[in-house]
């Protein structure tokens, strides 16, 4: 498979990423990153971080990251952050087995022309979630905070 670089994150223990495992986009020599076909066939694994031994891996059905596709980990929960066609979706796993906790899809702040709000990292800071314009407790996925703040 492809390993989607901008998802690799790791504890001591674990390395998590995101794989395409889509045929078309193995059997291409350039296996270039623009072709839908990267955003087909993915999955979410965990590799034992000492051993290199696979401990588990989950099918993705998230939205594709035309514009930017994140993971980010914290207190037991795999964060993923896919933005395209205007919109985010934010979805988040169990880092002990890969199942869906929760997930929200929300528009681009401004707009979808607007340069540069489609680029929106994940962050996460006691147990909250900041997703530019969103707040959300990591926990429950319920949004403590939605809107720019105001310079």
């Amino acid at each position: 498979g492809l390993i989607i670089n901008s998802t690799i994150t790791s504890t001591r223990e674990k390395i998590y990423f995101v794989e395409s495992r889509d045929d078309d986009l193995l059997a291409d020599d350039a296996r270039r990153i623009e072709s839908p076909d990267l955003w087909e066939n993915r999955f979410l694994v965990a590799l034992d971080a000492n051993s290199g031994e696979k401990l588990w891996e989950q099918p993705l059905e998230t939205d594709a990251g035309e514009s930017v596709f994140y993971l980010a980990h914290q207190r037991g929960k795999l964060v993923i952050v896919a933005s395209g066609s205007g919109k985010y979706h934010v979805t988040v796993y169990s880092d002990q087995d890969g199942k869906l906790d929760w997930e929200d899809r929300f528009d681009w702040p401004g707009g979808k022309h607007d340069h540069g709000k489609a680029m929106s990292r994940p962050a996460m800071i006691n147990g909250n979630l900041f997703v530019r314009p969103r707040v959300y407790d990591l926990a429950s996925g319920r949004t403590l905070a939605s809107g720019s703040p105001r310079r």
